[in-house]
């Protein structure tokens, strides 16, 4: 089964790059949008500071995480979209690939923030209990090192994307985590066939490959958030393959079946 499910988890993640957020594409969305950056974001005629400074005095923090007017009118004209959407009786939407969030001190999903900062916090406990309770000679020690520093890259860029929600923030956030999946695969391969070594070798240059690929992809033609999801989960599948028996079972169990049918042919 969960065969199945990876062939139909990369079907998925051919065709999601093509599916749009139909938030940010609606017209409530467009012209709220439109009204509010021209009457709140526009500039006095003498050049003065935006009147939205007058009427929204901005806080030490949301100064800090760069919190502006624009983002400000796509907060406002996202749930004035949420509230046309349901009351026409149409499902929640998405705004630029994401669910709508409630933001709070100008964190813009503040929930996230705070799990992504304790499970931060987390990886920087279990990396000390490593370096200290474990022989540094161990075979694996390195590579559990650098699993524990990718996983705290992926995670601090967690924590500062759910604060501050800018493209190079969202680049970073992305990135770093497809990068910790990838790497977690050359990790287990190493745990599971250290003595392989043509997977050695070759395995770490396929995975760097195939990460540019996506990098590229991503950059050049399209950022989209729904394909690096279905992109990291594809690869978590793959990850999970070796420690799932089923898996080995089955297909212990078809090439056995193909060797008894070529034996009677």
């Amino acid at each position: 089964m969960r065969a199945v499910a990876l062939m139909l988890t990369l079907c998925l993640s051919c065709m999601l790059p093509s599916l749009a957020s139909s938030g940010d594409r609606s017209y409530v969305f467009f012209m709220c949008n439109r009204r509010c950056l021209s009457s709140l974001c526009n500039r006095s005629e003498n050049g003065g500071p935006p009147d939205w400074n007058k009427v929204h005095p901005v806080d030490m923090l949301e100064d800090t995480i760069r919190w502006n007017c624009p983002r400000e009118c796509r907060y406002r004209c996202m749930w004035k979209t949420v509230e046309a959407f349901v009351s026409d009786g149409l499902p929640v939407p998405q705004f630029y690939g994401k669910w709508p969030f409630l933001r709070l001190l100008g964190i813009q999903e503040p929930a996230s923030a705070l799990f992504s900062g304790l499970n931060l916090l987390l990886q920087f406990r279990y990396l000390a209990l490593l370096c200290l309770q474990f022989d540094n000679r161990l075979p694996m020690f390195k590579y559990w090192i650098a699993q524990y520093l990718g996983s705290i890259n992926a995670w601090l860029w967690s924590t500062i994307f759910h604060t501050c929600d800018v493209p190079f923030t969202e680049i970073m956030d992305y990135f770093s985590a497809v990068a910790f999946v990838m790497a977690s695969i050359i990790t287990l391969q190493r745990r599971v066939f250290p003595q392989h070594p043509l997977l050695n070798y070759a395995l770490p240059f396929m995975v760097m490959g195939v990460f540019l690929r996506h990098v590229n992809y991503m950059i050049v033609h399209e950022f989209n958030y729904t394909y690096n999801m279905m992109f990291g989960v594809t690869f978590g599948e793959l990850l999970a393959l070796p420690l799932d028996q089923s898996f080995w079972s089955w297909l212990l169990a078809s090439l056995w079946h193909q060797v008894k049918c070529s034996r009677r042919s």
